[in-house]
């Protein structure tokens, strides 16, 4: 069955020139990042009609994402609560933690302030693509 697979990809996209259809993956969004990293500046389509389910598929779905994160929030916050002031919290197989994380972060304000011919040295610029979706009048 995956050599089956393999033998389609290698036949279709490789020989054929065809590009795999886009998923979710990590390498189908690092592939349009390369593919599209470069833009024109105020350049504007008109997308497809299809794009239209898409967009409110898209937005329902951001929609239920955050409705679960609420919802895992708050169970979170209710288990915090019962656990007080332990580290560790045992219910049946279940083990929770809920310990102290110390960790060093640059206080680039300060640094900035402090020492900008550092600051200058050590800050890159980086630029990249957002992804956004407004419904428009």
């Amino acid at each position: 069955m995956i050599f089956t697979a393999e033998v389609e990809f290698w036949n279709t996209a490789v020989l054929g020139g065809v590009a795999p259809a886009l998923d979710g993956s990590s390498a189908a969004e690092e592939y349009l990042k390369k593919r599209y990293a470069e833009t024109e500046s105020n350049k504007v389509i008109d997308l497809t009609a299809v794009n239209r389910e898409r967009i409110k598929q898209y937005l329902q779905l951001k929609e239920s994402i955050a409705e679960l994160q609420l919802q895992a929030k708050e169970l979170e916050n209710q288990i915090k609560h019962e656990m007080k002031e332990a580290e560790y919290g045992f219910i049946g197989n279940y083990q929770t933690s809920w310990k102290p994380v110390i960790t060093n972060r640059i206080d680039t304000n300060k640094l900035k302030e402090q020492f900008p011919d550092v600051y200058e040295k050590v800050t890159k610029e980086v630029q990249y693509r957002r992804f956004g979706i407004k419904e428009v009048s």
